[in-house]
């Protein structure tokens, strides 16, 4: 059984390695924490600052937090990990707000359990299989030395409308070719821009994730046609409908499951099982997720099966030192998804530190709302 009596908002800013479309060099972030009658628990709402990616910005996930979702939720005892989407039927949409909600209380039940978040979902194996994303602007021969040097399995690069094929076919000849070198578009192409497209066919590139906007499915299908380059689709995909509605059209070859933007874990895990039956390949994706985050992730993604190599990066791969140093991970990245032997999440945070960097911070209890 879980409770949770009230809860935290810290709001802030972490500096980047890199630059990452919709993101910048800073991330804006916003950490949630919680007590619980089994102590205290973290969750981060990975919804970004504007709404380049999705309607539900920060500043929305707070709102809806804040006036719809915590007075449904504080103080009430959660049984299982269903009883979150049960509780919230009645609210639609914000999906990055009740993932918040349903991963705390899924760490909750754990720390209940005595069990690690990943060995209370379902006991995943540990396998190596490290991806991390790139904007093409940060593409040098030290960032490639050091996408060889981590032993990543593929890196993903950010392309924008005027990308370099040259560019593209140079990284792929520098690379080892156990290293899959893949392109993201977040949907900035139309369906004129099928024959500019169909050139990435001499780049070597391992597929390309969201070519075209969201529900463009004829784009994709007609893509598929003439180009030979697998699609791997992201921002089309939130929902069990979306993945049918993939599988119907032949409109992609895999599909990236982001527990933000589906609306949590058990969301996840649902959409999963559903792609696992229609026969597609599924990858977990990330929002340039801090320690937290990533953590939650992995404790999900030993459901997963992944035929393409999701957004799995060290920390210190995204973040630069001054955000490092307000956690300390507990996993050894370098085997993910891994079993730790810690209760919980698997993340220590200092709880100070991330106080004294917020720019905003609220607390919310059951008592508000009485």
């Amino acid at each position: 059984m879980a409770t949770l009596f009230s809860v935290e908002f810290f709001d802030l800013y972490l500096p980047m390695r890199g630059t990452i479309r919709n993101v910048g060099n800073v991330r804006r972030v916003l950490l949630l924490k919680w007590a619980t009658d089994s102590g205290t628990v973290w969750s981060e709402c990975s919804s970004l600052d504007q709404p380049g990616y999705h309607y539900e910005t920060i500043d929305v996930s707070w709102f809806a937090l804040k006036h719809l979702i915590l007075p449904k939720i504080l103080g009430r005892r959660f049984f299982c990990l269903a009883d979150v989407s049960t509780i919230l039927t009645g609210i639609l949409g914000f999906p990055f707000a009740k993932a918040a909600v349903d991963a705390a209380v899924a760490i909750t039940l754990a720390q209940e359990a005595n069990q690690s978040l990943a060995r209370y979902l379902g006991h995943p194996a540990p396998q190596n299989r490290l991806g991390g994303t790139m904007s093409m602007d940060d593409v040098t021969p030290t960032a490639m030395d050091q996408v060889v040097a981590m032993g990543f399995k593929r890196v993903k690069l950010k392309i924008s409308r005027l990308f370099s094929l040259e560019q593209l076919i140079a990284i792929r000849t520098y690379l080892p070719e156990s290293i899959a070198v893949a392109v993201d578009a977040n949907g900035i192409f139309g369906r004129d821009d099928i024959p500019t497209l169909k050139q990435l066919e001499w780049s070597g590139v391992a597929w390309i994730e969201q070519p075209f906007e969201s529900g463009d499915w004829a784009a994709n299908c007609e893509f598929r046609k003439v180009c030979g380059i697998p699609i791997v689709l992201d921002e089309s995909i939130s929902s069990q409908c979306d993945v049918a509605t993939a599988n119907t059209f032949d409109a992609a070859d895999s599909v990236v499951i982001k527990i933000g933007r589906v609306g949590g874990i058990s969301a996840t895990l649902g959409m999963y099982t559903l792609a696992s039956q229609l026969g597609i390949s599924v990858s977990s994706g990330g929002m340039v997720d801090s320690p937290i985050g990533l953590a939650t992730r992995l404790a999900v993604a030993g459901h997963y099966h992944e035929d393409r190599t999701g957004d799995w990066a060290p920390p210190e791969f995204t973040w630069d030192c001054d955000a490092l140093h307000l956690f300390r991970f507990d996993y050894d990245i370098n085997r993910m998804p891994l079993q730790t032997d810690s209760v919980g999440l698997g993340v220590t945070v200092d709880s100070a530190r991330i106080h004294d960097v917020s720019v905003t911070h609220e607390i919310i209890s059951a008592a508000d709302f009485r």
